[in-house]
């Protein structure tokens, strides 16, 4: 059994052959560039650790221009059209239709319950002038008793819109509530109810969808008198089946119509409708063609302008079918630049998150290695420290 003196001086033997073995024979300067490597990984994994944090960039992607249309005349229409056609005498720029003074009863709130509730009851009571109940009628029928529903009220269609278009949440009820506000505030009281029973049918799939398309129709109805709804229907029918572009083409439509004779309106936005559906894939060439008719619609007669619409379109077609070839491969190669930046930004999204894992490993193995070495070398140093005390404590012992 080993003396703890015994057990002291073999420790420091084994430090004083390790000093010999590792710090003489290596040399110190060694173990001063491992640490020195140490420190400088840490430093460099710090740095990659901050480039991990930073946010990911998704490169911009801008689509070519599409070529210049070939604009049809007024004489090709008139061509196409036949020799029925009588050009009008004069055309007055048609009048701007009135607004509505109901339509400042959609005036904008703040969401949060109060306010959902305070436009609900605007609604609730704009509708009423109409005749559209608030809580749905019926009666009973036969000796089983079975209840008839006469008319539905707007408190049940509401929560059957707000069920469909899973909007649970009261801030979402309120954007549709606003949105139905906006509508019918532009109508006479008398017409509130049919447009409010026709804006229920759109169910875009979502919330957003049904108030941009909800709002498209606000606009459209600027473009005739308060007290046309005859279009309706039709608007209705073609924001359904165009759920992803049709808010957008209706008010392209809208703000060309008041180039339109006001009594041709109506029949011109069917002609736009299913013109768009069997002919243009994009609004915004849409746009570019009913513009040209635009310039020149004023020299038709109003009778005439959704006929000799109809015949341009045609006419816009075949003389820009290589256009719309063009259109298509700018768009096709613009949708495989869009795939690839999103490929790159998610690519940089992962490697960031890679690099930020291995950036914490490699500090905390810079940190360890360090210290085992600043270790070692201290120990090393105190035991040269010792040595050379016992050495001085020997020569006085002697002396």
């Amino acid at each position: 059994m080993k003396t703890p003196t015994e057990r002291f001086k073999a420790f420091g033997n084994f430090f004083n052959g390790a000093e010999e073995r590792l710090y003489f024979n290596i040399s110190r300067y060694f173990w001063h560039m491992i640490a020195g490597l140490g420190g400088l990984s840490v430093f460099c994994a710090c740095l990659a650790l901050v480039w991990g944090c930073l946010p990911a960039s998704k490169p911009d992607v801008k689509k070519n221009e599409y070529p210049a249309p070939s604009a049809i005349s007024y004489e090709e229409v008139v061509g196409a059209l036949g020799s029925n056609h009588v050009p009008a005498s004069k055309n007055r720029a048609p009048a701007a239709s009135p607004k509505s003074a109901i339509a400042e009863t959609a005036a904008s709130y703040g969401l949060g319950d109060a306010d959902f509730s305070r436009d609900i009851g605007k609604l609730r009571g704009l509708l009423a002038e109409g005749g559209f109940p608030w809580e749905t009628k019926g009666h009973w029928r036969g000796s089983s008793p079975e209840w008839v529903v006469d008319k539905l009220g707007l408190k049940d269609v509401l929560d059957q819109t707000f069920r469909g278009l899973k909007a649970e949440e009261i801030p979402q009820k309120t954007r549709l509530v606003k949105a139905y506000l906006e509508l019918i505030g532009k109508f006479p009281a008398e017409k509130r109810s049919l447009v409010m029973r026709n804006a229920m049918q759109l169910r875009g799939g979502d919330v957003s969808t049904t108030v941009e398309q909800l709002g498209s129709m606000a606009e459209m109805a600027g473009s005739f008198s308060p007290g046309e709804t005859d279009y309706m229907v039709g608007l209705v029918y073609f924001l359904s089946k165009n759920t992803a572009d049709g808010a957008a083409l209706v008010r392209s439509a809208a703000s060309a119509l008041p180039k339109f004779a006001e009594a041709s309106r109506s029949e011109v936005l069917q002609v736009m409708m299913s013109a768009y559906s069997a002919r243009f894939r994009h609004v915004d060439v849409f746009a570019e063609a009913t513009a040209i008719y635009a310039s020149f619609a004023g020299r038709f007669k109003a009778d005439d302008q959704a006929k000799s619409l109809g015949k341009f379109y045609e006419l816009y077609i075949v003389k820009n079918k290589e256009r719309m070839q063009a259109i298509e491969k700018i768009d096709a190669a613009h949708q495989q630049k869009v795939i690839a930046s999103e490929v790159r930004f998610q690519a940089q999204v992962a490697a960031k998150k890679i690099v930020k894992i291995w950036a914490v490993k490699a500090i905390g193995a810079g940190v360890i290695l360090i210290a085992m070495v600043a270790l070692l070398l201290a120990f090393l140093s105190i035991q040269r420290n010792l040595k050379a005390i016992r050495g001085l404590l020997a020569e006085k012992h002697e002396v």
